[in-house]
C-alpha cells in the first residue's frame, strides 16, 4: 500500500473475526486478498465481497486518482483510507478535556505520543488533524511547515512528499480538478509541469518519449494541444509523445534509429493499462515510409534482423532493459499479452505474397498490361520498368475489412503519366480482391495508413 494512491478502498471488516489492529495487520490483509482482485474494475460494482475460511470480507472503492484507472492491477497502488468495523464500547476520555473537569470522548492518539503515553486520548477539539492524511497530534506536536517552520496545515499529495511532510497555507498548491488534493509548489511542478511552449499555461500532460542511446527518455511535458503523436501503433492508437524538438528530427533519423525509438518507445509504456505490443513489421515499414526510407520499408528481412538487434544491444543489467528484451522476444515468438503473430510468421507470409509468381506479382504482370494498353505514348516503356515493390493483403481493422495495397517502383519520368491512371488501375484489379485494391506508387506521399 502506498499513501499516493492511485486507488483508495473502504475495507469492512465487520464479518471478519480476525480484525486487524495495526498498519502493519491491514498491509498483511490486503496482501493476502489483493490477487483475488486484479483485473476487476473496482467502480463496476458497490461493493466486492470475498469469502474465506475465517469469514466475509468487503472492499468498497471510495476514490480514484485523477489519470488513473479503476480496474485493480499488479500496477496499481493502493490505500485503505476507512475502515468498518464492529461497534465498540467508547470508554475512552480525553485527557485534555478531563484536566478541565469535562468528560468527552476521545477517538484520537497522537502519532508522537502514542509509544510513550499510550493512555492519552484526545477528543477531534483537541485533536490537530493536517489536511492530507488521517494523522492526529496534540498541539505540542503539531507539524510545522518545513518551508518556514510556521504550523502545517495540510501534507502534500505529491510523490516526493508522499504524505509525510507538512506545510503551511502559504506554500499549498490546490490540484486543479481535485480541491481534496494539496501540494507543495515542488511537487505540483513536478506533477504537473506547465507546457513546454512559451506563453502556455497548460499542464504538461504529455511526456516526450524520444530515448537516447542509454534508453533514458526525454522526459520535456507538453500539453495535448502541443505534443506531438508519432502514429507508429497506427491511427486509431496512442502515438508515442514527442516534444517540438524531437518531433521536427524525425526527418532526420537513420532507419535503423527509426526501429530503435519506436521499440524503446514501447518498452517503457509496458505494464501500462492499455500498453501497445511492439509493432508488426508492416508496421514499422509504415513507419519508414512515412519518414522517406523506402528501400528500407521494403526489406523485411532487415527490419526484422534490425529489431533482433536492438533487443540484443539492451542487455539485461537493469530493468528497462530486461523489459525491452522480453517485449523483442515476445514478437518474435508469437507470445505475450495479446498474442500477436509471430514476426518469423509474418516474415514468412510477406515473402510468399511478394515471391514470384505470387499475389503481389501476378497483379505487376496484370498491371503492365493495363499500363502498356491505357497510356500512350510509350506506355509499353512504362509497363516494362515497373517493379513490385510489395504487397499488403486486405486486413481488418476496427473490425472492417481495409483494401489491399499494391506497391510499385514506377521511375520519375513516368509517375505523373501513371498517377493520372492511378484509380482506373486499381479498379481493374480489384476483381481479384474481395475487399478492393488500392494502388500506390513506392515514394509517394501519403502511403497510406496500415
Amino acid at each position: 500500500m502506498n499513501a499516493v494512491a492511485d486507488l483508495e478502498v473502504v475495507l469492512d471488516v465487520r464479518r471478519w473475526p480476525d480484525r486487524p489492529q495495526t498498519p502493519a495487520d491491514f498491509e498483511d490483509l490486503w496482501a493476502g486478498i489483493e490477487a483475488a482482485l486484479f483485473g476487476c474494475d473496482l467502480a463496476d460494482r458497490p461493493v466486492y465481497s470475498l469469502q474465506g475460511p475465517q469469514g466475509e470480507l468487503h472492499v468498497r472503492l471510495a476514490r480514484v486518482r485523477p489519470g488513473s484507472s479503476s480496474v485493480l492491477t499488479v500496477e496499481s497502488r493502493v490505500q485503505i483510507v476507512s475502515v468498518l468495523e464492529a461497534p465498540t464500547a467508547l470508554t475512552d476520555s480525553c485527557a485534555d478535556c478531563a484536566r478541565q473537569g469535562i468528560e468527552r470522548y476521545g477517538p484520537f492518539q497522537c502519532a508522537q505520543c502514542r509509544s510513550a503515553d499510550p493512555a492519552r486520548r484526545l477528543c477531534d477539539n483537541h485533536a490537530e488533524v493536517l489536511d492530507g492524511a488521517l494523522l492526529a497530534h496534540c498541539a505540542e506536536h503539531r507539524p510545522a511547515c518545513v518551508e518556514c517552520g510556521s504550523p502545517g496545515h495540510f501534507r502534500c499529495a505529491g510523490d516526493r512528499c508522499a504524505t509525510k511532510q507538512a506545510h503551511c497555507s502559504r506554500h499549498r498548491v490546490v490540484h486543479p480538478n481535485d480541491p481534496d488534493l494539496s501540494y507543495c509548489p515542488t511537487c505540483y511542478a513536478e506533477e504537473y509541469p506547465t507546457c513546454e511552449q512559451s506563453r502556455c499555461r497548460s499542464i504538461g500532460s504529455v511526456r516526450c518519449e524520444a530515448s537516447d542511446q542509454q534508453m533514458r527518455p526525454c522526459g520535456i511535458r507538453i500539453c495535448p494541444e502541443h505534443a506531438g503523436r508519432w502514429q507508429v501503433f497506427g491511427g486509431e492508437s496512442m502515438g508515442l509523445g514527442l516534444c517540438a524538438r524531437h518531433k521536427q528530427g524525425l526527418g532526420q533519423l537513420r532507419p535503423e534509429e527509426v526501429l530503435r525509438q519506436i521499440i524503446v518507445g514501447t518498452s517503457l509504456r509496458a505494464g501500462r493499462p492499455g500498453a501497445e505490443p511492439l509493432p508488426s513489421l508492416r508496421g514499422f515499414a509504415f513507419s519508414l515510409r512515412k519518414l522517406n526510407h523506402y528501400q528500407a520499408a521494403g526489406d523485411y528481412a532487415w527490419i526484422l534482423a534490425t529489431a533482433q538487434s536492438v533487443g540484443g544491444q539492451a542487455g539485461s543489467g537493469s530493468q528497462q532493459g530486461r523489459k525491452l528484451q522480453t517485449l523483442v522476444n515476445e514478437r518474435l515468438k508469437g507470445t505475450g499479452r495479446l498474442r500477436r503473430t509471430s514476426w518469423s510468421e509474418e516474415l514468412a507470409k510477406i515473402k510468399h505474397g511478394n515471391r514470384a509468381g505470387g499475389e503481389g506479382d501476378q497483379l505487376v504482370v496484370r498491371l503492365r498490361e493495363l499500363v502498356a494498353q491505357r497510356i500512350r505514348p510509350d506506355g509499353e516503356g512504362l509497363a516494362a520498368q515497373l517493379r513490385l515493390a510489395d504487397y499488403v493483403p486486405s486486413r481488418k481493422r476496427n473490425d472492417q475489412m481495409q483494401p489491399a495495397l499494391l506497391f510499385v517502383h514506377v521511375e520519375e519520368p513516368y509517375r505523373a503519366r501513371f498517377r493520372q491512371h492511378q484509380r482506373y488501375f486499381a479498379d481493374q484489379l480489384s476483381d481479384t480482391e474481395p475487399n478492393g485494391l488500392r494502388v500506390r506508387i513506392e515514394g509517394d506521399q501519403p502511403a497510406g495508413r496500415r
